[in-house]
């Protein structure tokens, strides 16, 4: 964030009687979205709800959430899971993420980037595999005036097999390519009504075959 101005204020009395003094706007600092140091699923956020974990594409339901030791921390938020693409012609490209939905819509335009860490223990990890970070909008309006309540905008990372430190600016995210109809006010149309954050790997997986991976993520910060 911009370090915000420095009002000075002076009058000849208080110069005379107890010195010039300087007024402050204190930047408060990133907003904490979980550390997960308390070890449970619950974002600091309270308006956001319990973490979940979920498969996508027909990638399979063996999945878990649970706790690890961080990046010098004590907990961090993991995923465990074993994605299979079906045999039958097709890559389905199917994931797995880590996510948490909001009771109402925030407004994340008033910040400028989200900041994290992550890793992803797989080995050796394929040239397409995708970490991406999306923030959905299901209240957004695409440009027709339509509601379909699954629009998102979303930004990858270049993920790597140790504790790497990411701050991804708001400016990069856009809307998926499948989107027919553009979001109304594009981006930060959909930041203004932010009301889930995910956490999703693709470890693009050719058919037939089948992966297992570890998805750790930790110190979710909006700032």
């Amino acid at each position: 964030m911009s370090r915000r101005g420095v009002i000075l204020g002076c009058s000849l009395a208080t110069l005379l009687l107890s010195g010039c003094f300087d007024v402050h706007q204190v930047d408060p600092g990133p907003s904490v979205l979980d550390d997960f140091d308390d070890g449970d699923f619950n974002p600091t956020d309270p308006n956001f709800g319990a973490w979940f974990c979920s498969s996508y594409n027909q990638a399979g339901s063996n999945y878990s959430c649970d706790h690890a030791a961080g990046d010098e921390s004590l907990y961090a938020l993991v995923l465990q899971a074993t994605l299979v693409d079906p045999m039958d012609g097709l890559q389905q490209n199917g994931g797995a993420e880590l996510g948490t939905v909001a009771a109402s819509p925030e407004d994340f335009t008033a910040f400028t980037e989200i900041g994290f860490q992550a890793k992803v223990d797989l080995d050796p990890i394929p040239s397409g595999a995708t970490l991406d970070v999306e923030i959905a909008c299901s209240t957004a309006e695409e440009e027709d005036g339509t509601v379909p309540g699954n629009l998102y905008v979303v930004s990858g990372v270049a993920f790597q097999p140790v504790w790497t430190s990411f701050n991804m600016t708001f400016t990069n995210f856009g809307p998926p390519p499948w989107l027919a109809e553009p979001i109304k006010g594009g981006t930060a149309g959909c930041l203004r009504r932010a009301d889930a954050i995910r956490f999703s790997f693709d470890p693009d997986l050719p058919d037939g075959q089948t992966e297992s991976f570890t998805l750790s993520i930790d110190d979710i910060t909006l700032q």
